[in-house]
């Protein structure tokens, strides 16, 4: 299984999407949690959808404390 964890910068930038769909790509990644993303679930909940990922749980950001996104592959359990 391959896999990142990672504490992003720019998640409510228009080529977030097109980077992460890179990353799982080149990596081939099954699982990836994106740490403080400071931007509402809702502005991204749209692109999500086009990650590549079949799951996602997104946690939203309260205040100063930043969200965590997790979005993976169904082999993973």
């Amino acid at each position: 299984m391959n896999y990142m964890i990672w504490n992003a910068r720019g998640t409510g930038a228009r080529s977030f999407s097109a980077l992460v769909r890179d990353l799982k790509n080149h990596y081939q990644l099954d699982f990836i949690a994106i740490l403080e993303t400071m931007c509402a679930k809702e502005l991204f909940a749209g692109q999500a959808r086009n990650l590549g990922f079949p799951h996602m749980e997104l946690i939203d950001s309260e205040g100063y404390s930043g969200g965590i996104w997790c979005f993976w592959d169904r082999t993973v359990s």
